[in-house]
């Protein structure tokens, strides 16, 4: 009789240890994907920066899609002028599918564009 007991106790043991397996499985497999979509936004805003924010938004290309092992990232760019110069608010949206959920994660960052100030021989702005 302890003998059995022994082998029931030690297999809810094996089945509570397993489904803890299994959540950390998928834990960790989702911190790699949150960290994949952190990096298509990085990349993306690396572009924009190097192609200066005025030609970006005037190529009209605010949205498109990134494949990492096997999962689709759908990134979306959303920008403000915000009335001080050619300063520029730019919302960077990476969103994917995972495990039945929805996933997103946002970077915002500020940039300058050309500069509208013109500088006078005197050292005036107009």
């Amino acid at each position: 009789m302890e003998a059995l007991t022994s082998c029931l106790i030690l297999a809810g043991s094996l089945v509570a240890l397993s489904g803890l397996q299994g959540r950390a499985t998928r834990s960790v497999l989702l911190m790699h994907q949150y960290a994949a979509a952190y990096q298509v936004a990085d990349r993306q805003l690396t572009l924009i920066d190097r192609m200066g924010v005025d030609a970006f938004i005037e190529q009209e290309i605010d949205e498109g899609e990134d494949e990492q092992e096997g999962v689709k990232y759908y990134w979306s760019v959303a920008s403000e002028l915000e009335g001080i110069d050619a300063l520029y608010t730019l919302e960077v949206t990476v969103r994917w599918q995972s495990m039945g959920r929805a996933h997103a994660v946002r970077l915002d960052t500020r940039l300058n564009g050309k500069t509208t100030t013109v500088v006078l021989d005197a050292g005036q702005e107009v």
